[in-house]
């Protein structure tokens, strides 16, 4: 039996979806790539997977910083840009580590999280970047005053 991989990284895919459960990876495996417990080690979020979506965030509060103006516009066509490739992955039954057929909206819309598949990247940078853009543009309204107290406040306690 051939196994057929649809995935941008066809190596992690592999590890990720084919692994046995019973098969052990060591603590370098988890700290690396897959998300999971070794017997030293318990890793939650890997460091490559997650690697790519830090460094675009720290990229792109540099590029905020240094020009804010052009940066809301370059977010906006960016978020529907980052939008539309998760489009076309999702109907091409790509971009996800799981093996779902797209026949339903349910389907279409799950998505791997741990560690983060293409198609969870583009799409939740995607929309971060227009709520971002979006709330450039209202930075002056009234109405977005609570959420800007909320956004500077350290923590509530109750």
């Amino acid at each position: 039996m051939a196994i057929t991989i649809h995935y941008p990284c066809k190596f992690l895919a592999f590890v990720v979806v084919y692994q046995h459960p019973a098969e052990m990876h060591t603590a370098a495996e988890h700290l690396l790539i897959i998300p999971g417990r070794s017997p030293f080690a318990m890793v939650l979020y890997p460091v490559i997977p997650w690697l790519g979506i830090t460094t675009f965030g720290i990229f792109w509060a540099q590029m905020l910083r240094k020009v804010p103006e052009q940066i809301y516009k370059l977010s906006l066509i960016t978020g529907l840009i980052f939008i539309a490739f998760f489009i076309v992955l999702r109907l091409l039954e790509m971009g996800n580590f799981n093996i779902a057929k797209n026949d339903s909206w349910v389907n279409f819309c799950t998505l791997v999280k741990y560690p983060p598949s293409s198609a969870f990247a583009l799409i939740t940078r995607g929309i971060n970047l227009l709520l971002l853009c979006l709330f450039s543009t209202l930075a002056s309204s009234n109405w977005l005053q609570p959420v800007r107290i909320f956004g500077q406040t350290a923590m509530f306690s109750t």
